[in-house]
């Protein structure tokens, strides 16, 4: 679309036309107060030796003009005397009924911007001005231009500089009528072929290399005051074709060849044959006035203000067809194009500036010393003709260039409106009820109404974008309001994955060029509850960001990051596994390997942050990792590699387990996922079991479990049959160790245990160090029952080393434990215990104490119901306190409730009120 923004220029050969005839007029005409200076008017004739004056003795009122031939009539500047125009005949006739018949007509206009206006007729009828009636001839002092008259088969054509001989474009117009006094030139009524045609059907047409237009019926009305162009009008267009589009705003060379021209687009003056005819002293003549001239022009250029460019606007009406070759790629109900005549500066300033040269290098020939820098062709690429085709009025009107939406005078803007204006190139559409370009910065916009409430825009590889108003400037893209994206995205096996985005505020996008000069999107930014649906990425935000890798062309976008922020919930998806993520803000980025799948590579989150996934879940104030692909159970999916969280953090896992901490950190090594866990209230556990301590480390496959420094470990003992579990709590000072492949637990440094029993009472014990040794459960469901420690290990032994003691202390119920409600107490001092695990669930089996120890048991109860809510003692039982001391070892068997002690045995035995027995 960009290559039709400045075609539209090609119509200056059109308003040049009425400029040159409107320019030659006396100086009364526009001589008002305020006024730019007029141009003043001298005549000089051809030294033709056929020249020749007819005498006449009309009176005065009558016309005395006779015949003449290669008459000139040049107009100066009056302010600053350089040429500014020259109008010439090949034969005049004298006057019948106030016309004179011209024969070959022809005038020059010298622009400001240093091109040249050319305009020839086959021959005409014009009115001359009374004191040039009254004259012999129409060069004589008296002598000034037509005011009104008709020219036929007139062409017209512009040099891009004095010193060209081939015009840029040619313009032909079968018949023109013109009106000094009114300022305008139109087509009038004539007949072609035998037709009698109408002026609003009178054809116009103009031919270039680069450039073709077909209209019917022009109207064009000049603003001398201001010296522009005040309205054009084709009553009927046709169709504009631009041949080469990667040349829009040049001026090309003409090809004159296929021009069915009835007249070369020159003046006598740039034929060698007819310039030998003047004299040597009119050439010299003219060639110091244009010297003179020019040297004028030199030192007022500095001193006068350079009047502000003006903008066109012009509007092609009904029935717009854009064409690209022979395929249609758009219609609109209308065509609006804002331009300027005016270079850009950089061309300006070198096309404005005339060196005064050194007289001897002077062409004789030519009758101007302006010059002109030649424009030079930029290099483009071979493209299809593009063609506009319309059937309503084409017309053209000035506009303050401050008020017209152009930035600068080298800017050009296009606008097509319509019900709706649809556009297509290269398999992409946009469809609008506006939609507008423009050339400086790159600007593009497209916009809705209320009778097409959406702008949709499709492009070649499926992408579809639909939003209320879409606008580019430079590199940058805005869409704005209620907004959709579907994009189709291949996967790995090449099937079609759509993607679809929405947002309802505002959605920028940032493009780049890459050296093939593809536009590719660099990044986008959408705000405005956003919502993202892909089969491998579900994601709703108030605002998300994506990047994307350079990529060649025709290449699906590959996106490299994505940031989120506000109200974050994602889902990424691959074939074994979902992970969802919930926070305030989250990142995302992408790896691609080397058979180009794109795959997450790496996140970021904060601000209550959750991440789960089937098996496990992650809450913390900030997460941010890398994410692996892995295998299980023959499928890929994609697991955490490393993490790290912070703040509040809390994991759950399965079979109910769970953590909490400050910090937790993720490492994967070997194939395991490696969990350190860091803070005052770390903790790691289950519904059964819990481990504390500041720094835990733990392998997520259960393989190993510690605890650096002190901590606790904190589990519920497997009942027997219509029985509670009971708590029981180990607690340590320097490590705990869990070892998996070595079915042992060890706390090491003043470890401490204690549970309550099945009758209430607080057992405690206390050593240097504790293992736990265990086994790996049956494999029948009824025998792994018994599993009583971690996963799926069953308890084996425990051993308690380094200085033990054993009690256990069961109190009145309701009491408040002191020593006055102690109902029985047992304490054993030994250096090491050991307790084998029962063979019915949750009971202990035997104990053994290799070394000697003490022993001190004391019951308190009596035989008697108690008034106060405790366990009787049995009939059996025994009374008072017993002491035993042993020098080699105590056994206990559960399963016959005997006890072995061996070496020095001592037993102490005392009841209440009674004294003491010693065995």
């Amino acid at each position: 679309m960009r290559s039709i923004i400045l075609t539209i220029v090609v119509l200056g050969a059109l308003i040049g036309a009425f400029v040159v005839f409107m320019s030659m007029q006396d100086e009364n005409h526009g001589s008002q107060s305020n006024n730019p200076p007029t141009p003043t008017t001298r005549n000089t004739a051809a030294t033709n030796p056929r020249s020749t004056t007819t005498p006449t003795t009309k009176s005065s009122d009558e016309s005395v003009l006779g015949t003449g031939e290669d008459v000139w009539i040049q107009v100066f500047d009056q302010a600053t005397g350089e040429l500014a125009s020259e109008f010439r005949a090949a034969r005049y006739d004298p006057p019948q009924d106030g016309l004179v018949h011209v024969i070959k007509p022809e005038a020059r206009f010298y622009t400001g911007d240093g091109r040249v206006l050319t305009v020839a007729a086959r021959d005409g009828q014009v009115i001359m001005p009374e004191q040039t009636r009254k004259s012999d001839r129409m060069d004589s002092i008296q002598g000034a231009p037509p005011t009104r008259g008709t020219l036929y088969n007139v062409t017209i054509g512009i040099l891009p500089d004095p010193d060209s001989t081939e015009p840029t474009l040619v313009c032909w117009v079968p018949v023109i009528g013109f009106d000094n006094d009114a300022l305008r030139l139109n087509t009038i009524q004539t007949e072609i072929n035998g037709r009698i045609i109408p002026p609003d059907r009178v054809p116009v047409t103009v031919r270039g290399d680069e450039y073709d237009f077909d209209g019917q019926g022009l109207t064009i009305r000049w603003n001398q005051r201001d010296q522009r162009l005040e309205y054009l009008e084709i009553a009927h267009g046709q169709r504009l074709v631009v041949k080469k589009p990667g040349a829009f705003g040049k001026l090309p060379v003409a090809s004159v060849e296929e021009w069915d021209s009835p007249l070369p687009v020159q003046l006598v003056s740039n034929d060698p044959v007819d310039a030998a005819k003047m004299s040597a002293e009119e050439i010299e003549r003219r060639r110091q006035k244009r010297l003179a001239a020019a040297r004028r022009a030199a030192a007022l250029a500095a001193t006068q203000a350079v009047r502000e460019p003006l903008a066109y606007r012009a509007t092609f009406s009904e029935n717009v067809l854009l064409f690209e070759g022979e395929k249609q790629i758009g219609m609109a109900d209308r065509m609006l194009a804002t331009f300027t005549f005016d270079n850009p500066p950089d061309e300006k300033a070198a096309s404005t500036t005339r060196p005064v040269n050194d007289p001897t290098s002077q062409p004789a020939t030519r009758p101007t010393t302006r010059r002109a820098a030649k424009p030079v062709a930029e290099p483009v690429q071979p493209q299809e003709p593009i063609e506009v085709r319309w059937s309503g009025k084409l017309t053209v009107e000035p506009r303050k260039l401050a008020e017209s939406g152009l930035r600068s005078a080298g800017d050009r803007a296009m606008q097509f409106d319509g019900s709706p204006v649809k556009l297509q190139r290269a398999g992409s559409q946009i469809e609008a009820a506006t939609i507008g370009a423009a050339s400086e910065g790159n600007r593009f916009t497209a916009k809705a109404s209320e009778q097409f409430p959406l702008v949709t825009l499709t492009d070649a590889t499926g992408t579809r974008l639909t939003a209320p108003a879409i606008e580019m400037v430079g590199d940058i893209a805005t869409v704005q309001g209620v907004s959709r994206a579907e994009l189709s995205i291949k996967d790995d096996a090449g099937k079609p994955q759509p993607l679809i985005a929405t947002w309802n505020k505002i959605g920028t996008l940032r493009m780049s060029t890459n050296k093939a000069g593809s536009r590719l999107i660099e990044s986008a930014t959408l705000e405005g509850d956003v919502a993202v649906k892909h089969p491998q990425l579900g994601l709703t935000s108030n605002t998300l960001a994506l990047a994307f890798e350079p990529a060649v062309a025709g290449a699906d976008p590959v996106i490299k990051a994505i940031d989120a922020i506000g109200a974050v919930k994602a889902t990424i998806i691959n074939e074994a596994s979902t992970q969802h993520v919930a926070a305030g803000a989250l990142s995302l980025t992408t790896t691609t390997d080397k058979a180009g799948k794109v795959a997450f590579s790496g996140f970021k989150a904060s601000d209550k942050v959750t991440m789960s996934d089937a098996d496990q879940s992650l809450a913390a104030d900030r997460v941010e990792g890398s994410f692996a692909e892995t295998e299980r159970e023959g499928k890929s999916r994609l697991d955490i590699d490393q993490l790290t969280a912070t703040g509040a953090v809390t994991f759950k896992g399965q079979n109910d387990a769970t953590a909490n901490a400050d910090t937790l950190l993720i490492a994967r090594k070997d194939g395991v996922q490696q969990i350190t866990l860091q803070g005052k209230n770390t903790s790691v556990g289950d519904a059964q079991s819990r481990l504390r301590g500041a720094m835990i480390k733990i392998g997520a496959d259960s393989s190993y479990a510690s605890v650096v420094g002190p901590g606790s470990l904190t589990g519920l003992s497997r009942a027997g049959e219509g029985k509670k579990p009971t708590p029981v709590t180990v607690t340590w000072v320097d490590s705990f160790d869990y070892i998996a492949k070595d079915n042992q637990a060890i706390a090491a440094g003043d470890v401490r245990v204690e549970s309550v029993a099945d009758d209430g009472s607080i057992q405690r014990g206390s050593g240097g160090r504790l293992t736990i040794a265990l086994t790996d459960a049956p494999a029948t469901k009824e025998k792994a029952e018994k599993a009583n420690a971690m996963g799926d290990k069953v308890l084996q032994s425990i051993k308690l080393e380094k200085d033990v003691e054993l009690s256990s202390l069961l109190y009145a119920a309701g009491t408040n434990q002191d020593k006055k409600d102690l109902l029985r107490r047992v304490h054993l001092f030994a250096p090491g215990v050991t307790v084998l695990a029962g063979e019915t669930n949750g009971t202990l089996g035997a104990v053994t104490i290799p070394t000697g120890g003490r022993m001190l048991y004391e019951d308190r109860r009596t035989a008697e119901p108690a008034t106060q809510p405790v366990a009787p003692q049995p009939a059996n039982a025994v009374r008072g306190a017993v002491a035993i001391e042993w020098a080699k070892s105590m056994k206990y068997d559960p399963k016959s409730n005997a006890v072995e002690l061996l070496g020095d045995v001592v037993v102490v035995h005392q009841e209440a009120g009674q004294a003491p027995v010693r065995l």
